[in-house]
Formats: structure tokens, sequence, C-alpha cells
């Protein structure tokens, strides 16, 4: 039962709000707010139907991944959840292994989206995005590493150790999907999910040599995945190759029956990927290549990227390779993107216990118990990021006045004049070409490195180019354009396309893959 109020109670939150209340009508508002508290008592009894969910999926055994099986420790819990036959069902992912980045709902396998704040957490139903794996045939065999809180771009801020870079131990996979990465690229599975707010399924993606894409915003349906900020939640898939990214988003894309509400309800039509990649032609798409994507990067990036555009031309498997420019798209990580990515954060993952109180659709009344227990009880274990996140946005929203919301309104309405700009741009080309991430994956702090390295490793420096495009819902995708030869680490070449044709995007894809074949190394590590 919730706690009834006291005059003082009321007197306390009116002057905090300097509403000037005299006791007389706090008395009676009182009365009202019991009246609301018992209100809420029933809501609260009231039983989900998410609760009558665990029955369905009996003993789904499962175990902590050991050091035998997690020699990069991109492992979270091992499990092996097999697809029904689903007659109704393309068999799309038949005889495939998939991982499941440990921010999405597995039922009853735990979940902890990388942090101790939630450990001991079961989710009590799959994701849908689960659900359409199964119902496609797909073996799930485990859910995989993430940064603490999904917040930060790297590798090496979760609870239980960095997850390492198969291509270079020393170095960082990426994140947030750090673990998505790792177990695709070193052929653990055939695919994995991901999700995206900043960049958080292409810079895992583009540091580890695979292919990763961050669909158009609301294809996938985001329902049973932790969220951090709703207007920039993304999940899609990543693979060792562009055919098997087409085949996986063509099993969870698609209208979630309204539990979503970032989908929208009318003129959503999903498409088959698998066989829009399948029918690409060359000859017929032209890409642009974004002046403003080159700017910042280190040259290893550009010389690499630049030698692949040549092969890509002198392939001719496109129509037209010509540049193009959106000046404003050097802003776009910083500093508009900052208050959105902080306060909205803030808002709802932290106090907002994981949905704040503007989403719709269907929610886990569980999940938000734990994290709003959870982050009381191990809020100190949380990494220096998020820590940080927390104290910005508290001091700017305690003693800025109403500099915290007119930041975000001003970032937002920005965020939509740089989309008109994308969308100008791509009315001219099929998609939009720049370098994945601006510098290498960074080495791997040691444990006793001081905050300024590892905040400084962890930073805005890796979503330059990835960033914006979460904002503006654009689809992106990154797949691999080549090696440094001294790290021998991989270097990810980004396409961006309009919004809802993710099949030119891929298709697009597909043919830049079949260009740069002579650049690929096997995929082949010591395990």
């Amino acid at each position: 039962m919730l706690p009834r109020p006291t005059l003082k109670d009321l007197q306390e939150i009116s002057e905090e709000y300097n509403l000037n209340i005299s006791d007389d009508k706090l008395s009676f508002y009182m009365k009202a707010i019991e009246h609301n508290l018992e209100g809420l008592n029933e809501v609260n009894a009231w039983k989900s139907p998410l609760d009558d969910k665990r029955l369905k999926y009996g003993n789904r055994p499962f175990h902590r991944a050991t050091p035998q099986e997690n020699p990069d420790n991109a492992w979270h819990h091992i499990c092996n959840i097999k697809g029904g036959q689903n007659e109704d069902q393309a068999q799309l992912l038949a005889d495939k292994k998939l991982a499941i980045k440990d921010n999405i709902f597995i039922g009853m396998v735990p979940l902890m989206n990388g942090s101790r704040t939630l450990e001991g957490f079961v989710p009590e139903c799959d994701a849908t995005v689960v659900e359409r794996i199964l119902n496609h045939g797909g073996t799930i065999v485990g859910n995989v590493t993430c940064e603490n809180l999904c917040l930060s771009g790297a590798s090496f801020n979760t609870t239980y150790g960095p997850v390492r870079n198969p291509w270079n131990t020393n170095y960082s996979a990426g994140g947030s999907s750090s673990g998505s990465g790792v177990v695709v690229a070193v052929g653990d599975v055939d695919m994995a999910l991901g999700g995206d707010q900043a960049g958080s399924i292409r810079i895992p993606s583009s540091s580890c040599g695979i292919v990763g894409l961050k669909p158009t915003y609301g294809l996938v349906p985001y329902t049973g995945i932790i969220s951090i900020v709703r207007a920039i939640d993304h999940v899609g898939p990543m693979a060792r190759n562009v055919t098997d990214c087409a085949r996986l988003l063509t099993a969870i894309a698609g209208f979630d029956d309204g539990k979503d509400d970032r989908q929208p309800s009318t003129g959503f039509q999903p498409t088959d990927y698998l066989a829009e990649v399948n029918a690409a032609r060359s000859g017929v798409l032209r890409i642009g290549i974004l002046k403003e994507g080159f700017q910042g990067c280190d040259d290893v990036i550009i010389d690499c990227i630049q030698n692949a555009i040549e092969l890509i031309k002198s392939s001719n498997q496109f129509a037209e390779v010509t540049e193009v420019s959106v000046p404003d798209h050097s802003k776009a990580s910083t500093p508009f993107f900052s208050p959105i990515l902080f306060y909205a954060t803030q808002d709802q993952l932290i106090d907002g216990c994981g949905y704040g109180t503007s989403v719709s659709g269907v929610l886990s009344s569980a999940l938000s118990e734990k994290v709003y227990d959870g982050l009381r009880s191990h809020g100190r274990t949380l990494h220096d990021l998020a820590k940080q996140l927390i104290v910005s946005s508290a001091y700017v929203k305690k003693y800025c006045g109403h500099a915290k919301y007119t930041s975000y309104a001003k970032a937002q309405t920005w965020f939509w004049h740089i989309g008109k700009a994308y969308n100008k741009a791509l009315e001219k080309v099929d998609v939009l070409l720049m370098p994945t991430l601006p510098i290498l994956p960074v080495r791997i702090p040691s444990p006793d490195a001081p905050i300024r390295e590892v905040m400084a490793a962890a930073g805005a420096n890796l979503i330059k180019n990835t960033a914006p495009f979460d904002l503006t819902h654009h689809p992106a995708i990154t797949l691999n354009a080549g090696y440094d030869k001294v790290t021998n680490l991989p270097i990810g070449l980004q396409l961006v396309g309009r919004l809802w044709d993710d099949a030119t995007v891929l298709k697009s894809a597909k043919l830049i893959e079949d260009s740069l074949a002579e650049l690929q190394k096997p995929f082949s590590f010591t395990i």
C-alpha cells in the first residue's frame, strides 16, 4: 500500500515549487490525493498479461558463460532456445544461430543491461524481435555483453571486464553492442541483434569488421528492450555479410500491433529485404560521398576509405559516384546531440525508471521496479560516463533554470532542420558514403588508468558520423572497407539512405561488398 500524505509533506512540496498554497487548500488537496492513491493501489494490484507468459516458456536452461567459452569476454549467458516449426511463417532463420544483446528480453533468461543495477532481473517475456527470430526457426544461443546501461561507445565499461577485439585483443571491440560484434566476428553465431542510440550497432560492427545496420526508426519494434531515449532507440541486425543482415531484418521488421509507440500506425509496409539484396543490379544506383563525413577523421581512416572508393568506382557497380555536401553535418554529434542524450536519458532511464511517463504500449512494470531499486542500491557501480551524465543533467536542471528544456527543444528542432538537409542530398543520390568512425578502435585502458584517459577513450570522439542518423532516423549501415596495417584493426565504411528505404541501403552495401572483396581477410581467430 502506498503511504498516505501528511500536511507537512504537502507544505514542503508547495515550498519547493513556490506555489504559495494555504493550509486550508492543502488539507482539501490531501483528500483528493488519498483518493488518487486508492486508484494507484488498484492499478498496481492488476495482474499484467506479461506475467502469464512465464508459464508459456517453461524451463529454459541457461548458465553463465565460463572462461573457456568466453575468451573475449563477449558472452553473458549461454542457452539453447530453438525456434518452432511455424507452418504459417517462412523459416528464414532455420539452421541459424543467433546472439541477443543483453538489453533485449529473452523470457526466463537473466538480463543485466551491462550493469549491476539490474543484476538478478529475469524478463517475464520475450522481446518482439526474439519472438520473431524463433518464429522464423532461428536458435538463440545466449545473450551477450554490452556496456554499463549501454552508455558508452567503447567495450571496457562492462560489469565483468573489457570485451576484447578479436583482431587485436589490446583494443576495444566498440560498444555498446560489444559482445554482439565479437561473437559474430569469431563465428560463434551467424547473426546477432544490437541496439543503437548513438552508433552502438555500427561502432562495434566497424571495429570488428562485420556488417551492422541501424534501420529506419520504428521499422523494427522495440517492445521488450530496455530503452535509453525513446526518440533515438533502434534495434537491428549484425552479421558477417550483407545478405545475412538482410535476412535477419526481413525476419524482425514490421508492425507490432500497437505495442510500440515508436512505430507509425498507418502507411507502414516492410519489405522482403533478402529478396531485394539478391536482386541487386549493377549500374543503377548512385553514391554521394559526403564531404563533411571525412572532416576530423584520422589519416589512416581517410586513406582506407579513399582506397575503397577508388575500387568502387573501378568496379562499375554504380551509375554514379559523386561528392555531395551537407555543411551542418560537422555539428550533428556535438554540441547538438548532447542535450538530447544527457537530458532525455536522465528523465527516461534514470529518473523515469526505464520508461518515464510519455511512453505508451506494452511495458514491463517488473523492469521499472528493478531499475528503481537497482539504481539506489548499486548506483555507485555505474561507470564514469553514466555518473557524469547524471550529475550534469541534475546540475543543469537544479541550477540553470529552464536551460535544460530550452536546449533540448532547440536541439530536437535543429535535428529536424539537418534531417531536411540530408533528405535534400538524397534527392540527387541513393545513398551517402562516409567513414563509419573517425578513428581506429581505441586501446583498452589499464585498470589503474586516470579518469581523463578512460573518458576520452569512450567518449564523443567515436560518434561523429553515427549519432546524427539516430536523431534524423535515416537507415545507416556499416561494412568493412579494409584494415590498418599497424594494428590489424578493421575500418568501416558507412552508407546512409532515405527514410524507409532500407532496401536500397542494403542493395548498395551488397554491391560495395562485392567491389571490395579483394580487401577482405578471412574471419580466422584462435577461440
